[in-house]
Parts: structure tokens; C-alpha cells; sequence
């Protein structure tokens, strides 16, 4: 199932934010939208890995769940450099729980296969968003050398993650 963005987001969203704001995003207007986007963003990771660990007919509470704190992560305004990358999480948000109600409902394989791959590919514009911040920006050198890496393996780091998400894409969509 998709795990990944969150794990992403919560490690690199602070960097992108933080670079957002020297270029021209109001600094306190990023705090508070990477404060409460953070929190949010955990609350949906603990609420998917919930899901997936959840039995198909006790689903529905964990989807309402989801819904829900997809919900509260639409009602938070987002600095203007920050907007496309936001929508692109609303939308593997949406995409994620379409997926799991296929997948409680006990649609036909093909559907799930099809909602799951529609989901991963949402989930690769999150990240190719997120990868865009860092080029415009010019983060991966503030990222490598917060991780002790050197600035070529930063954008590897990224580039794997997306190239990671394509193949499982790809993967998804031969089935």
C-alpha cells in the first residue's frame, strides 16, 4: 500500500518550507502553514497505516477517518508557493481513499488495480512537486548537508524515490 509520502513529507517538507519563504512566501504565513500541515500529515500517516492493517469489512471507520483528516488538511491555507504542492497531496489523498472504498467494497480486481494505480501516480506528482520546491529553491544543498550527504546523493535520494514510485506504477498498471 502507499506509505512513503508521509515518511517523505514529514522529513522534507520543513527544508522545502523553510526555502519557500526566501522566496517570497510570507515567513510567518510558511510557520503556521508548515506547523499545522506537518501535524496533519502525521495524523493521516498513522491513520493509513491503521487502514491498511484493518480488515476489509471493518474498513469504513478508518476510511471516515481519513476522510476527515483529509478534510482538515483542505481547510488550511496555504502560502501561495506552497499551493501546487498542496493540491497535488489533496489529490493522492482523494485518490488513496477512492482505492480503499474499491477495495472494502470488494470492487473487481481491475478497478482496485486501476484506483491503486491512479493513487500511486498522485502519489508521484507529490513527490515531483515536492522535487520542483527543491530545484527552485536550490534546497538539496541545505538538505545534504543536514543529512551529512553530499549534494549529488540528495538529489538521488529524490530521483530514487520518484523513479521507486514509477516502477511500482508500471508494476500496478501490467496486472
Amino acid at each position: 500500500m502507499i506509505k512513503r509520502l508521509g515518511v517523505l513529507a514529514l522529513l522534507l517538507l520543513p527544508i522545502v518550507l523553510s526555502g519557500c519563504g526566501e522566496d517570497g512566501c510570507n515567513q510567518d504565513e510558511v510557520a503556521e502553514f508548515l506547523d499545522t500541515f506537518e501535524r496533519n500529515e502525521e495524523r493521516w500517516y498513522n491513520a493509513l497505516r491503521l487502514a491498511e492493517n484493518t480488515a476489509r469489512i471493518a474498513l469504513s471507520d478508518r476510511i471516515a477517518d481519513l476522510q476527515d483528516i483529509t478534510d482538515d488538511l483542505r481547510d488550511i491555507e496555504a502560502p501561495e508557493c506552497t499551493q501546487e504542492f498542496s493540491q497535488a497531496v489533496l489529490t493522492y489523498r482523494e485518490l488513496t481513499i477512492e482505492y480503499l472504498i474499491d477495495f472494502m467494497s470488494d470492487e473487481p480486481e481491475s478497478r482496485q488495480a486501476r484506483s491503486y494505480s491512479a493513487a500511486l501516480e498522485a502519489e508521484l506528482v507529490v513527490v515531483e512537486e515536492m522535487a520542483k520546491l527543491y530545484h527552485e529553491a536550490e534546497l538539496f544543498e541545505r538538505y545534504a548537508e543536514m543529512s551529512g550527504i553530499t549534494v549529488e546523493e540528495a538529489e538521488a535520494d529524490l530521483n530514487e524515490m520518484v523513479e521507486m514510485i514509477q516502477e511500482q506504477s508500471e508494476e500496478e498498471g501490467e496486472e
